[in-house]
């Protein structure tokens, strides 16, 4: 069993112009894909970015980084400042400049050209010259112990940490005052699952937006047996259907108990969009290693 975090997708109004931002500010890279697509495909050194064309034609309004939902995803370098200069050159829009939070890393929020919400640390010790990664993608929830109990089972691994934390300078790098927060890790054998729940500011009920709309579309995690999958899923009261087929490979969809989507495929060690195929897709394993 090993189910995967193989990507995050989101609905653009132009995702061709998503992607060019991409490229140039992140050097996240095109996929050539043979099949017909129905999404732009990038690719870092070890996960995928999905840019679907959006029912909408304008950028989101700003969402808080407490609102419940598919909150954002982490790029990471060994130079954040670096990182967080290119972004903001580029047109991200951030919250405030790198913000130190005692762990030696530091951290922004920023809005991209769509107002989606991404976030981009600075690692120590890590190598400057190493490619931009992914770190995690983050869900931020009214419920952290039903949501993480949801998707311990989903992936088949509890959370390696959880903790709840009102570090003053969280005001700088969400952008919100007097933040207190829960939150909690799942590791996957590519990036992290993040979950948060805000008490102040509260984060509010789950309203997850249609597919389509303009922001998060799904959150997707490969295996390389669906069947098997499907029956452990099953056994433990997770359910799901058939539906959209994701680059010509069978999908399978659920929603979280928030009701953001989930999308599950099967890829083989060799196709097209298999994780072993990056150029690093072990970066996260090493870096929590050390």
């Amino acid at each position: 069993m090993s189910i995967r975090l193989h990507h995050i997708a989101i609905a653009c109004p132009d995702p061709g112009a998503t992607a060019a931002f991409y490229r140039e500010t992140a050097d996240l890279i095109p996929v050539d894909l043979t099949e017909d697509s129905n999404a732009q495909w990038l690719a870092g050194p070890n996960f995928y970015l999905a840019l679907y064309k959006a029912d909408d034609t304008e950028p989101l309004p700003d969402r808080q980084v407490c609102d419940p939902g598919i909150g954002h995803f982490c790029l990471q370098s060994g130079d954040g400042n670096q990182l967080w200069r290119r972004l903001a050159d580029g047109g991200m829009r951030f919250n405030d400049k790198p913000v130190a939070l005692g762990t030696g890393a530091i951290y922004a929020y920023g809005r991209d050209r769509d107002a989606t919400l991404i976030e981009v640390e600075g690692v120590p010790k890590a190598d400057p010259e190493t490619p931009i990664w992914f770190a995690h993608v983050a869900i931020v929830t009214p419920d952290i112990t039903a949501l993480s109990a949801f998707y311990a089972r989903l992936i088949g691994r509890d959370p390696h940490r959880t903790g709840r934390f009102d570090n003053p300078l969280f005001s700088n790098v969400t952008g919100m005052p007097d933040v207190d927060v829960s939150a909690a890790w799942i590791k996957t054998p590519s990036i992290q699952l993040e979950m948060w729940q805000y008490h102040h500011p509260p984060t509010g009920p789950a309203s997850p937006p249609e597919k389509d709309a303009t922001g998060y579309r799904q959150v997707g995690f490969c295996c390389e047996d669906i069947d098997a999958e499907r029956a452990r899923l099953e056994s433990l009261g997770i359910t799901l259907e058939p539906g959209e087929d994701i680059v010509g490979h069978p999908a399978f969809w659920t929603r979280d108990p928030d009701g953001n989507w989930i999308a599950l495929i099967e890829i083989a060690p060799d196709a097209d969009l298999a994780l072993g195929r990056l150029a690093d897709p072990d970066v996260v394993a090493r870096r929590l290693a050390a």
